[in-house]
């Protein structure tokens, strides 16, 4: 996933999930694979309350630490070429991905069992898909402009 211009934070106007990246996952493979990405979320949370001493709950004020902990990040001298954005990315998107399920009208959209790069959360009243990972990876790639709370605002609205 180091492709940055194919990563995209939404999609709108249609009537259901984009099959641009793959099928959904059956509903039975959904219900397990949602299951996993709570477990995977608590152990992001975890892990960065370790690594960064901040608690990222699944809501605005975590998504705004969260952009400060990526912030901080770049202060000390992130670079996505010197460093693995996966190991990041994975941590931190599951996080948004959380934070974005807890918002009334989202489902989870799985399109593989065991790779989340292409998960996304549709907004069903609106027709909107976001895409938490893609959005982690654009903020890990680029030191200005990409926000994981804007993202978060603009879903909530």
């Amino acid at each position: 996933m180091r492709d940055i211009e194919l990563a995209m934070d939404a999609l709108q106007g249609e009537d259901a999930p984009t099959a641009l990246f793959g099928s959904v996952l059956p509903k039975d493979e959904a219900v397990v694979a949602r299951s996993n990405l709570s477990e995977l979320a608590e152990q992001a949370r975890r892990g960065v309350k370790e690594t960064f001493g901040v608690h990222i709950e699944p809501d605005a004020n975590g998504m705004v630490k969260l952009d400060q902990v990526i912030k901080q990040m770049w202060q000390e001298g992130w670079t996505p070429e010197g460093g693995d954005p996966n190991l990041f990315v994975s941590d931190f998107g599951v996080l948004l991905a959380d934070a974005l399920l807890a918002i009334d009208g989202t489902a989870p959209v799985f399109r593989s069992s065991c790779n989340l790069n292409h998960f996304s959360v549709w907004l069903t009243k609106r027709g909107i898909e976001y895409f938490p990972f893609h959005k982690t990876l654009k903020c890990l790639s680029r030191s200005e402009g990409e926000s994981l709370a804007q993202l978060y605002r603009d879903a909530r609205r």
